[in-house]
This record gives structure tokens, C-alpha cells and sequence, in this order.
């Protein structure tokens, strides 16, 4: 490609070193560039067109381009047509006009215009008739690229030309022509009814691909007009014709055609056609047409059509389907309630209340009415559903403890200390969950206690929905009051099965959410004494309780060092804790040592207990300045080296760091103004199936400065001692997922 430039490239080369007309160029550079084209053999014309274009811009190239629409080379008249077309260039249509009537010009002439005339940005009069007259060319291949072109632009205007191509001699032609008014129905339906009678006709032509054609493109005009050809295609011709022809009178003006579709839809065993029939029916929605629908219901197998017709008549089937829960047989009925639900319209709300009850439908359609009415979402409903709890079925007694977890209605706390206590471990899981739902409000309050006795439940399921819903409850600081004190005595009850890490994590979070200063020394016996399972979430209720007190229990210190060796959530959690701590020269050692083989997160979070140690700053100022760390720790140690002395300078040479987290961490050590309390400011990020995001920056903000941390493995991001950072104060680039509590 260089080679073949030759000379030529030198000149566009010296006449600018910019692109798409905005670089440099020297005074003439254009007319040497543009005159320059006449020079080139015709096969490099089109790449230096391509170039003078790119560097001195479309506008100002015109008057060079606009000579070469007489270039005898086809693809550079083409080509640079193409080009002026796009720009609105009269020269370009006068030439495509030129192109396509003149009289003698060959068909690759006509066709080039055609081409032209379809990358146009608009279409003027005059060329809209040329496309018009060639729509009639003597040639087949003129025909359909005309009809193509004219399928590029708005077509009502030109509608009768191309209504008159339907009747063509060729079969691609008519092809063509229908496309083009399905293009036409698209863009004007009530202008291209025009078009109503010419299909009709066509459902008779020869080609089966033009008869259906047709019949999708009076499905699209949805003329009543064309009902009495699509029923009598749909009852003669050939299975995929009648099936279309039946999706074709779908729709509210075809309401004629419900007769023949319902004889259709009651077909038995139901066909295609009868499935097509049956969706029909619900998008013309009229009383008559739903009724078909209901009284399928009643016929088993119902095929799926039938079930999506009624979704699709919407609003139409809310009384019909209420009638039928009401008076229906158990099968229609559970089937006419699933429905309700998913229109989601409230005016079915009493008569599925009604069917909650067992009594009344059976317990079949009462697991299918509160269903709904978990769809439904209406507080109406909580009566109901409160009365089911309470159901000698355990099915029903979880279904409703599910429909009330969706409403999360505080009146739902009168049935949760029962549910709390259900016999069924998945009622009681069930009841938990709706704890959860209730968040930290003074209802779900008043039942904390109900729910602290469920930790030591043999049902790990159940203690774990527990443990979750009193992190919801203590999320606020004291909101609680004694929590912690009666979650650790029932974690002391009983032995129960082994907990799963999902369990344990989510009794970390109940424990941190729940402990407070006054339960400092209580967590500190506690953490001496755990089994090895509970070690862990004890570690993060000893971090939060000692957010104000620091941690003195030189057992409790040296057992959260050795923890550090165990790795994941457990030195986390470990490293957390030790942020508290206030460390002898003998354990600030020992933490030197944890700290070289801790894994890079807990190394990041252990920062904060440097901080602390004895030395801590001139150790935090090494690990900002030493190149080989990981960024994250670099950050982490410049945030923790706040209104340390030893650190400053290390501080002030980070702050003009390329790194930004390393350096925004760094001048907010700088700006901190005091080291505030040793509590964690925390963030946990997940993806919408609950997966945690890993290793993304967040930026966590309060008292007036911005501080960067990395997710951990479990999606949290942690920075210690920034006080008064409020609720949603963070950020994290190209993250749009919710953030997790």
C-alpha cells in the first residue's frame, strides 16, 4: 500500500501530520493534495481519497472530490459519490439523477446511482422520483436495487410505487416490494393501510416466502379489512401459513376473526396452530376472547400459549381469573391464582387472600394463592398471610413466612417469636428471614430476643438466617442494648452441628454489629475460651468492642497473633482485632513476624495494628517507600501513618506519587487532623447473585477526607479510624452493582 502511493505520499505527508482535518497543515498543502489525485493510476485513487479526507476534513475537500463523480474509473465514482451523498452535496444527487435517467446509460451506471442514492443522508424530491422511475426499469436487477434503496429512507411517500412492484414478473421483485412495506408498516401504520388490499391479494401469489410475507405484513397493519383472506388462509393453506396467519389477527382490531381461532384454540390435543390460536386470542383481549382462554384452563394438558394468551390480555383477565379462582376446579383455580400473580393488578388481592386458606380451595391452591400474593406486594394481603402461619400444613406455614418476608410489613412481627418456634426447621429458617426482611426497626427489635435463642438451634439453616437478622438489627450502635451478652450465652448452649463458613461469617457480622464498649471484657473471656470454629467470628465482635477501648488482655493479643498464621477470613478477622490492641516490645515482635507471612490482604489490613506498635511509624514509613510492596499495602500503611512523626516524610514524597491510591491515601494522612477512634469504616461489595467482588478500589469518605482501600476476599473493604464516614459515602470505579450491608 505505501509502495503504491509513490511520490504523491510525500506531498501528503509534508502537508499536514494531523487527522480528520485537524492537524497541522502548511499554507497550500490542500490544492497540492487534491491536485495530486488526478495524477494517481486508477487503482489508487480510492485509498488517497481516503487520505486527503482524513487529513484536511470532508467540508474542505468537496471541490476536489466533486470533479471526480465524471472519473472513468466505476468504484472512484462511486466512492466519492458515496462521500458527498453522506454530506448532502447537490453535485452527488445531481449526478446519481444524471446516472440513473439519462437516456443510454448502461445498468451498472443505473446501479451505481441506486448505490449512491441509498448511503444519502436525505432524499430529495427529485431523487426520490428517479428511484421512483427505476422501481419500472426494464431490468430485474434495477428493480430490486431500487426497492432497496427506497428501504433506506422513509417510505410513505413513494408507497404506491412500490405497492406496484407486488405484482411484478419477477419472484424476487415481489419479494423485494414486500419487505420493503413491512419496512413501510413500521415506520407509518396507519399511512401504509394503504397497502391492505395489494397484500391481500398477494396471498395467493406463487411463492409461499411472498405469501408469508404478506401475511406477517397484515399482521403489522392490523386492518380489520384483511380478516375475512388471513381466516381463510388460516383454515386452507399449509401449517406454517396458517400458523402465521393466526399470530397475523392478533390483535384487538381483528376481534372478527375470534370465532376461527377459537374453533382453532379448542382443538384436542392442541397443535401448533391451536398454540397460535390461543395467543391470538389473548392479544385481542375482548370479553369473548378471554372467556376461550378460561375455559382451556379447565381442559388439561393447558398448553403454555393458553397461560401466556391470558398474561398478554392483561388488565382484561384480572376478573375472569378471579371468577375462576373463586368458582373453578382445584386445577383451573391454582392455575388462574398463579396467574393473578404474575399480572400483578391488586384487584385480585381479596379472592386469593380468600384462597390462602386451605379451607377454602385446598392446599394446593393455597400454596399457589400466597404465591401471588408475594407477587402482588399489597399490604392488604398481611392479615392473610399471618393467619396461614399458623397452618396445620408446614408447606403452607413456610409459603406464607416466605410471602410475608417479600412484603416485609412491620405488622408481620405479631407471627414471628410463633414462627421462631415452629417445629419445622424450615418454618423456623422461614421466620428468621423475615426478621431479616424487617431490618433494624422497633419491631424487629422487640423479637431479638426470640431470635438470639435460634444461634443455638440444630438446624444450621436456621442459625444462620438468625445470625444474619441480628446483624440487620444491631447495625445501628445502641439500638440492641445487651445483645452481645445473650448471643454469647447462646452460643454456649447445647453443641450443635458443625457450622458451615457461610454460618460463620454471617455470626461474625451479627457478633460485630451487636458488640459495644461495654462488652469489651465479656468478648475478651469469650475469645479465650472459643472452639476453633467460633475463634473467628469472636475475633471481629473483640475488634468492635475495643473500637473505643483499646485492647490490654495480653492473652487476647497473643491468641489473635497466632491466628494470623491461619490465613484467610480467620487473619482477617485476627488483624482487625489487633488494630486495637495496645502491643509490649515482646508482642510487636511477634506481630513483625505474623506480619512477614501474612498473605498480602492481611498484611494490608495488619497496617493498622503497626500503627500502635511500638516504632510503628518508621515501620509504616519503610513499607511507603519501599517500591516492592503491593500497592494496597503501600496505601493502606500511608493512610495508618497519620500524625506520625517518623512517617511524615515518608507521607509528604508519597502524597506526589504516580500511584493514586498510594498518593490519595497520603495526602489524606496528611490532612487527617487526629488519629480519631480505632473502628473500622467498612464496605462489602457484591454481585447481584451475592458472589463477592474481589480485589476492586473503593474510596470510603468521612470527616472530610477520602481514603482508598482493596476489597478482600470476602468483598470488604475496611479503613480504620475514619470517624463520621456516613451511610453510601463510597465509591468504586466501574462498579454498578449494590453494595452489600
Amino acid at each position: 500500500m505505501i509502495a503504491a502511493w509513490a511520490a504523491p505520499v510525500l506531498v501528503l505527508v509534508a502537508g499536514g501530520f494531523g487527522g480528520s482535518g485537524g492537524g497541522f497543515s502548511w499554507p497550500g498543502a490542500l490544492e497540492i493534495d487534491g491536485r495530486a489525485l488526478g495524477t494517481l493510476p486508477e487503482q489508487d485513487r480510492p485509498p488517497a481519497i481516503e487520505r486527503l479526507v482524513e487529513r484536511h476534513g470532508l467540508p474542505a475537500t468537496l471541490p476536489y472530490l466533486a470533479p471526480l463523480l465524471s472519473d472513468p474509473e466505476p468504484e472512484v465514482r462511486v466512492y466519492v459519490g458515496r462521500l458527498l451523498a453522506r454530506a448532502g452535496d447537490p453535485r452527488a444527487f445531481a449526478a446519481a439523477i444524471d446516472w440513473l435517467t439519462a437516456p443510454g446509460r448502461p445498468p451498472v451506471d443505473r446501479a451505481f446511482g441506486l448505490d449512491l442514492l441509498a448511503h444519502a443522508a436525505t432524499l430529495p424530491p427529485p431523487a426520490r422520483a428517479a428511484i421512483e422511475q427505476a422501481i419500472r426499469d426494464r431490468d430485474a436487477g434495477i428493480r430490486m436495487r431500487a426497492l432497496e434503496a427506497l428501504g433506506r429512507h422513509e417510505i410513505g411517500p413513494s408507497l404506491p410505487a412500490v405497492l406496484g412492484a407486488l405484482d411484478d414478473d419477477s419472484r424476487e421483485v415481489r419479494q423485494q416490494a414486500v419487505l420493503v412495506v413491512v419496512t413501510a408498516v413500521g415506520q407509518d401504520r396507519a399511512g401504509a393501510k394503504l397497502a391492505t388490499l395489494p397484500l391481500v391479494e398477494r396471498l395467493d401469489d406463487a411463492d409461499r416466502l411472498i405469501r408469508l410475507a404478506a401475511i406477517r405484513a397484515l399482521g403489522g397493519l392490523r386492518d380489520p379489512r384483511a380478516v375475512p383472506a388471513l381466516v381463510r388462509v388460516a383454515s386452507e393453506q399449509t401449517i406454517d401459513l396458517r400458523a402465521a396467519a393466526a399470530d397475523a389477527l392478533g390483535s384487538p382490531a381483528m376481534a372478527a376473526a375470534t370465532p376461527t381461532l377459537t374453533r382453532f384454540a379448542r382443538q384436542q390435543p392442541p397443535d401448533d396452530l391451536a398454540r397460535h390460536a390461543a395467543l391470538a386470542l389473548g392479544e385481542i383481549a375482548t370479553p369473548a376472547a378471554v372467556a376461550v382462554l378460561i375455559a382451556i384452563l379447565r381442559a388439561p394438558p393447558v398448553p403454555d400459549e393458553a397461560k401466556l394468551g391470558l398474561r398478554h390480555a392483561g388488565g382484561a383477565a384480572v376478573e375472569p381469573l378471579i371468577a375462576e379462582l373463586t368458582r373453578g376446579s382445584p386445577a383451573s383455580a391454582a392455575l388462574a391464582a398463579a396467574l393473578l400473580g404474575e399480572l400483578g393488578d391488586r384487584r385480585a388481592t381479596t379472592a386469593l387472600a380468600a384462597a390462602a386458606d386451605p379451607g377454602t380451595g385446598g392446599a394446593a391452591v393455597s400454596l399457589v394463592a400466597i404465591d401471588a400474593l408475594a407477587r402482588l406486594g399489597d399490604p392488604a394481603a398481611v392479615p392473610a398471610l399471618a393467619r396461614a402461619t399458623v397452618s396445620a400444613q408446614p408447606d403452607i406455614r413456610l409459603r406464607a413466612f416466605t410471602a410475608l418476608r417479600a412484603l416485609a410489613d412491620p405488622r408481620s412481627v405479631a407471627v414471628l417469636e410463633s414462627g421462631l418456634a415452629d417445629a419445622d426447621p424450615r418454618v423456623r429458617a422461614g421466620a428468621a428471614e423475615l426478621g431479616n426482611a424487617l431490618g433494624n426497626t422497633f419491631e424487629a427489635r422487640a423479637s431479638a430476643a426470640a431470635l438470639v435463642d435460634r444461634l443455638a438451634d440444630t438446624a444450621p439453616a436456621v442459625r444462620g438466617a438468625a445470625a444474619r437478622a441480628l446483624a440487620r438489627i444491631g447495625a445501628t450502635p445502641g439500638v440492641n442494648p445487651g445483645a452481645l451478652a445473650r448471643m454469647l450465652a447462646a452460643l454456649g448452649e447445647g453443641k450443635p452441628t458443625p457450622r458451615d463458613p457461610d454460618e460463620l461469617e454471617a455470626l461474625g457480622d451479627a457478633l460485630e454489629a451487636n458488640a459495644e464498649a461495654g462488652d469489651a471484657e465479656r468478648v475478651d473471656q469469650a475469645f479465650l475460651a472459643a472452639d476453633l470454629p467460633l475463634e473467628v467470628p469472636l475475633a471481629r465482635a473483640l475488634a468492635a468492642a475495643h473500637a473505643e477501648r483499646p485492647l490490654v488482655n495480653r492473652a487476647a493479643i497473643d491468641r489473635a497473633i497466632v491466628l494470623l498464621a491461619a490465613g484467610g477470613t480467620g487473619a482477617l478477622a485476627a488483624a482487625d482485632a489487633l488494630a486495637t490492641a495496645r502491643f509490649s516490645d515482646g508482642q510487636a515482635a511477634a506481630l513483625a513476624r505474623a506480619f512477614s507471612d501474612a498473605e498480602s490482604a492481611v498484611r494490608e489490613r495488619l497496617c493498622a495494628a503497626i500503627a500502635r506498635a511500638p516504632h510503628g511509624g518508621a515501620w509504616l514509613a519503610s513499607l511507603i517507600a519501599a517500591s516492592t510492596e503491593p500497592l494496597p499495602i503501600r496505601a493502606a500503611a500511608a493512610w495508618s501513618a497519620r500524625d506520625l512523626p517518623e512517617a511524615r516524610a515518608a507521607l509528604e514524597a508519597a502524597a506526589r506519587a504516580t500511584d493514586e491510591p498510594l498518593a490519595a491515601n497520603a495526602r489524606a494522612a496528611l490532612a487527617g487532623g487526629g488519629r480519631g477512634g480505632a473502628g473500622w469504616t467498612a464496605i462489602r461489595l457484591q454481585a447481584t447473585d451475592g458472589t463477592p467482588i474481589v480485589g476492586r478500589w473503593v474510596t470510603l469518605a468521612g470527616s472530610g477526607v477520602a481514603v482508598q482501600a482493596m476489597t478482600d476476599e470476602t468483598g470488604v473493604a475496611r479503613v480504620a479510624g475514619l470517624a463520621g464516614a456516613g451511610a453510601g459515602a463510597w465509591t468504586a470505579p466501574g462498579i454498578s452493582l449494590r453494595a452489600g450491608p
